[in-house]
């Protein structure tokens, strides 16, 4: 478990994104890097972000999390944008491993609280963040952009 912002590291973990939406979705065809890069450097722009990859023993990442602050007048609580696990390493406990890693880091950003958003129709999301003891807020909220239900998760660190 490492914690990066080098360019090659971000493109490692949008293309892990790309994939692992693309596996979840059914979708064949996996987007470009160009499409999926700009959603992580998005979150890793803000100050206190935080970018941290699993990697394989060969050193390669194999899945990752993209956390930023929630804003200025919430500075204690970290938003994780993005979880993602390489599909080819899916059930190997890679999720697990990094939700696990997660809150020592995000404490030692200064984080007390953290929260994610999931698709309600996402299964495997859901049971890593519950077997993670992250806890599920009640009701549903349509995602502002995609428009499709989604449920909040958050833990205290």
């Amino acid at each position: 478990m490492i914690t990066a912002r080098e360019d090659r590291r971000v493109d490692e973990a949008a293309s892990i994104w790309a994939s692992a939406t693309c596996a979840r979705e059914g979708d064949p065809e996996i987007p470009a890097l160009s499409e999926s890069r700009p959603l992580i450097e998005a979150v890793l722009g803000a100050p206190r972000s935080l970018l941290v990859l699993a990697l394989a023993r060969d050193g390669g990442a194999v899945g990752f999390a993209a956390i930023e602050p929630e804003s200025a007048a919430e500075p204690a609580t970290a938003k994780v944008r993005y979880v993602a696990v390489d599909p080819a390493w899916w059930g190997r406990g890679v999720g697990r491993t990094l939700m696990g890693a997660l809150p020592e880091h995000l404490r030692g950003l200064g984080y007390s609280r953290a929260w994610l958003s999931v698709y309600i129709d996402n299964a495997r999301g859901i049971a890593l963040y519950e077997s993670a003891g992250w806890r599920a807020r009640e009701g549903v909220e349509r995602n502002p952009r995609s428009g499709r239900p989604e449920r909040y998760f958050e833990s205290d660190l």
